[in-house]
């Protein structure tokens, strides 16, 4: 006798072969059909039914891409929704479990964050993303270092990563002038 093997998911009716990824996502109905011919014709089937979970997607979004290294960062959860587990690993060496961690880095730089995801026993592909962690900035030290009648003339320690300074004339009577900021200095430039 013969018997040939049919349905969304069969890859080779003879031998039966079936293949997740040809299939549809849901239930998949199989059948097998089977027929003789010595002495008497006859011909039987049977199926069965193979279900396909669909492959959870893991994705996130980092609330900053680019934060000092103590500042928190919360990751919201963007992916499929009812999954059992998510796991978080950051290039820093963190690791996290719950879907929506909040994060204080631990070094400066580039940090790679990686999620996957487990829903109904299907693991979902990596999904990564980035936060660049800048250092904290070195404490200023301000020198007034001409002090007239009618001027006062200061400066200040370069810092390192600094983009702009912003100075605040505190008068003898308590009361602010307005701020003064500059930007895109260098050192000992400006009057």
């Amino acid at each position: 006798g013969t018997g040939v093997f049919s349905g969304t998911g069969i890859i080779d009716d003879v031998a039966g072969t079936f293949d997740p990824s040809q299939a549809d996502i849901g239930v998949n109905t199989i059948t097998y059909i089977f027929m003789t011919d010595d002495p008497v014709p006859c011909i039987g089937n049977q199926t069965i039914q193979i279900e396909i979970l669909e492959t959870p997607t893991a994705e996130f979004e980092p609330s900053m891409d680019t934060v000092c290294i103590t500042e928190a960062v919360t990751l919201t959860y963007q992916g499929t929704t009812g999954i059992n587990s998510s796991d978080y690993t950051v290039t820093d060496g963190q690791t996290f479990s719950t879907s929506e961690p909040i994060i204080t880095f631990t070094q400066t730089g580039v940090q790679t964050i990686s999620l996957t995801v487990i829903k109904d026993g299907c693991e979902s592909t990596v999904y990564t993303d980035e936060v660049f962690v800048q250092p904290e900035l070195e404490p200023i030290s301000v020198d007034c270092s001409v002090q007239d009648i009618d001027n006062v003339e200061f400066g200040w320690n370069p810092v390192a990563g600094a983009t702009g300074y912003s100075v605040v004339v505190t008068n003898a009577d308590g009361s602010v002038d307005p701020a003064f900021i500059t930007t895109d200095l260098t050192y000992g430039q400006g009057s």
